[in-house]
């Protein structure tokens, strides 16, 4: 087992051109990512309770034990399972609505 991680392993180098890129932070740029947070917001509320309480609490780095704790699963795998359903139901909502994912764009 461990043999399979190690000939799976990345080696990452040094890539020094994307520090090199200049990050501009106007006024726009914070309002545009304000305004995607929003719509991204409403989207998931169009999911339900319990999809809307499962991915909140993905994104703040929950493990998939605390979120089955929380929500009353049987098990982290309910939770996992729960969350791909939940997640897949957002991608679908977004390729059926092909404005408001061109709205998420960068």
């Amino acid at each position: 087992m461990n043999q399979i991680r190690k000939n799976t392993r990345i080696d990452l180098q040094e890539d020094n051109t994307q520090l090199d890129k200049k990050v501009d932070i106007t006024p726009e740029s914070i309002s545009m990512a304000a305004e995607k947070k929003d719509i991204l917001e409403k989207v998931i509320a169009q999911l339900g309770d319990r999809c809307q309480k499962i991915l909140s609490l993905w994104k703040l780095n929950y493990s998939m034990q605390e979120i089955a704790d929380q929500l009353g699963f049987s098990s982290s795998a309910m939770a996992t399972k729960n969350k791909y359903k939940c997640h897949k139901s957002l991608l679908k909502f977004l390729k059926e609505h092909p404005r408001v994912m061109a709205m998420l764009q960068p």
